[in-house]
């Protein structure tokens, strides 16, 4: 943990990010929220975009994706919602989310046979999370960079 000192200086110190970094991480938070709020409002909603059979969609499943869709706005407004330096950390958070949701598609997709319907589902999920973690990756490496 930084100290107040310590955490104003890091703060002061790390320059700006690039302005195209500054917009894609702006236009990812829109998108954070715009998902958030559809999965949130309407769990079916991301069952078919998914391509997930309607039986399947039980109240289970949908509390599940409210929580999905609660986080994503989280993020999304915590982003917006936030000067440049704490802009970052959001950055980090959405980063770690991001990535671990991944990961956790890669594993489900370990257990699955070629040709099961079920890995299109997951990659389509991938297609959204993966570039969200890209993003993620190259704004964590432009900060690494930047501090050198």
């Amino acid at each position: 943990m930084f100290t107040a000192t310590a955490k104003t200086e890091f703060m002061t110190t790390t320059p700006p990010q690039p302005k195209v970094l500054r917009r894609a991480f702006t236009a990812a938070a829109v998108g954070r929220i715009l998902l958030g709020a559809t999965a949130f409002a309407s769990p079916r909603s991301q069952t078919r975009m998914n391509g997930v059979p309607d039986h399947v969609l039980s109240t289970e499943m949908k509390y599940l994706i409210r929580i999905f869709g609660a986080r994503a706005l989280a993020l999304g407004i915590g982003y917006l919602g936030s000067d440049e330096a704490n802009r970052r950390r959001w950055q980090h958070i959405g980063l770690m989310v991001d990535a671990l949701d991944n990961v956790n598609a890669l594993m489900e997709m370990r257990n699955l046979k070629r040709g099961d319907p079920r890995v299109r589902s997951l990659l389509s999920l991938i297609a959204v999370t993966g570039p969200y973690a890209a993003l993620g990756t190259v704004g964590e490496i432009q900060g690494q960079l930047a501090r050198m």
